[in-house]
């Protein structure tokens, strides 16, 4: 059961929501819980900060925390599943980032620098790939196509713009940790 209490129009409802569920809680069942909730209430601003780049504050965190660890299953099953993962980043690696939120991200690195059509290619792979998946923690998968189809890292930067670039990666993977 989760309880919300909604004011508007300076009048104030209270909301009671019941769950039966016999799922399990696995990567699925969260995924599309938490893809479920955010599409029910993704009128409130808060809700939209994480597919937006915006930081979560506690209030959103509690939230999730509710339905993570009360009407889907328990702190302790979710540790057992996904161990010291931050729910903002499980959050983000499910719903993704909008596409506004990572060219955003990004529009320095490619305004600052004189890019040729192989770069911009690689960091469009990066862009896309963040929009999908919300983060990216593991740059090992850079060496890969669809990176990789137009030079490996290493044949396509230098190492500051290759700096440049990993922190503005760093720093959306940061703004997705709760």
């Amino acid at each position: 059961m989760t309880r919300n209490t909604i004011t508007k129009n300076n009048k104030t409802t209270i909301e009671t929501r019941y769950f039966i569920s016999s799922l399990g809680v696995d990567v699925k069942t969260v995924a599309r819980a938490i893809r479920g909730h955010w599409v029910v209430e993704s009128y409130h601003p808060s809700h939209r900060q994480v597919k937006r780049q915006c930081p979560t504050n506690p209030n959103d965190v509690a939230k999730l925390e509710g339905i993570l660890w009360n009407d889907l299953g328990t702190k302790e099953q979710y540790d057992a599943q996904y161990g010291k993962t931050p729910l903002g980043e499980l959050v983000r690696g499910v719903v993704g980032l909008t596409q506004k939120a990572a060219n955003d991200a990004f529009s320095d690195f490619l305004n600052d620098a004189a890019l040729d059509s192989r770069q911009i290619h690689f960091v469009k792979q990066i862009v896309n790939y963040i929009v999908k998946n919300g983060i990216m923690k593991d740059f090992s998968i850079l060496q890969e196509s669809p990176f990789a189809d137009y030079g490996r890292v290493s044949e396509l930067f230098d190492v500051q713009s290759f700096t440049k670039l990993r922190t503005v990666i760093e720093t959306i993977n940061a703004n997705a940790a709760a």
